[in-house]
């Protein structure tokens, strides 16, 4: 339990990792707002207890379409779209306070992932998007 943070913080002092991983989300039931709040709380929870266990590095997923409106392809050194206006803003201060702690790290990887694709995923023909494609949910 991400939120458990003395467990959290019990569990890493027992493994003593040299790296963490950092793979957790609310995807899979389209909780947004879970989410987030993994992002922010569990994120804070885990680089605090992976810090304390001596863990060295974390390698955190984030998310490629986080980046400000430009005009071409966003770099490394685009900024966060953290004026997003809501609901997007959400998910932006979520992504936001996630690569913040990871940063804290004495070495971190943040990658920031696109969309994934294929069977299992919301883009599968039985996936999440083409239920609302065939639902004419999506403009």
């Amino acid at each position: 339990d991400i939120y458990d943070r003395d467990g959290v913080f019990a569990a890493l002092r027992e493994a003593r990792p040299d790296t963490v991983i950092h793979q957790l989300t609310a995807l899979s039931g389209r909780k947004f707002a879970e989410n987030a709040r993994i992002r922010v709380e569990g994120t804070r929870n885990l680089v605090d207890a992976s810090l304390e266990a001596g863990a060295r590095k974390m390698i955190v997923q984030s998310i490629s379409w986080a980046y400000s409106p430009g005009n071409g392809p966003a770099g490394e050194d685009t900024p966060l779209d953290l004026e997003a206006p809501l609901p997007r803003k959400s998910t932006i201060d979520g992504i936001h306070a996630l690569e913040s702690a990871a940063a804290e790290m004495p070495e971190r990887v943040i990658l920031r992932y696109g969309l994934l694709y294929g069977a299992g995923t919301w883009y599968a023909p039985d996936g999440f998007i083409a239920q609302q494609v065939r639902q004419q949910e999506v403009a």
